[in-house]
């Protein structure tokens, strides 16, 4: 399970693109393809170096408004969704800690 503290990169066994305001991916393992939109695209740009869930909770917020528990809230259920996918790393997961 992934916390505030987890630190997250973009998985290597993918190709993505920008599609105006969207990102599309396709899975290289699957072979299945993944639409973003907006805010979505936002945190896919964010972790194409490692970072902080919280980092990205940053990021958004600083970008839309929106409550910051349903934030980090909706981050992590997208993040938790890619990296079940094979699209998203964990680097570092304290969530334990």
């Amino acid at each position: 399970m992934l916390s505030e503290n987890t630190i997250v990169v973009a998985g290597k066994e993918q190709i993505a693109t920008e599609m105006g305001d969207d990102v599309v991916i396709l899975g290289l393992k699957t072979g299945a393809y993944y639409g973003l939109s907006e805010v979505g695209a936002s945190i896919w740009k964010s972790i194409q170096q490692p970072i902080s869930i919280s980092q990205i909770r940053e990021v958004i917020m600083d970008e839309y408004e929106i409550d910051a528990d349903q934030c980090t809230q909706d981050i992590l259920e997208l993040l938790e969704r890619l990296t079940a996918e094979g699209l998203v790393d964990v680097q570092n997961n304290e969530a334990g800690a």
